[in-house]
């Protein structure tokens, strides 16, 4: 039976994403899911955006971090984890603790899916 074993602290070229429909060939390519595992220092921020698709799942391992959704900020502190399904705007606004360690998961992986918000 063949397996991946992987480090996902030295796998950053794909900024921290590991397993999805774009990666290359083998056991991490499937369309199913992406999941991506990512250590955020205090000068990590991202733009609103949202998903046409699919579900996104944040989980907060270590750290905290401020998250608008939808427009409202959310601390996220050690231990929680949002849902954020398609058509909802999100975004990474401040991290408020080094290092904040949090895996994303979205359901299905669709690589073309993400739709960045404009003030215009």
């Amino acid at each position: 039976m063949k397996f991946f074993k992987g480090n996902f602290f030295q796998e950053q070229e794909r900024e921290g994403w590991i397993y999805g429909s774009f990666m290359p060939e083998g056991l991490l390519k499937d369309n199913r899911v992406e999941i991506k595992v990512k250590e955020l220092d205090k000068s990590f921020t991202s733009e609103p955006h949202l998903q046409k698709k699919a579900t996104k799942i944040e989980f907060i391992f270590s750290g905290k971090a401020v998250w608008e959704v939808n427009g409202q900020d959310y601390e996220l502190n050690q231990g929680d984890y949002i849902v954020i399904p398609p058509g909802v705007t999100v975004a990474v606004k401040k991290v408020l603790e080094e290092p904040t360690l949090c895996q994303t998961i979205k359901i299905p992986s669709e690589p073309t899916d993400k739709v960045f918000q404009t003030n215009d």
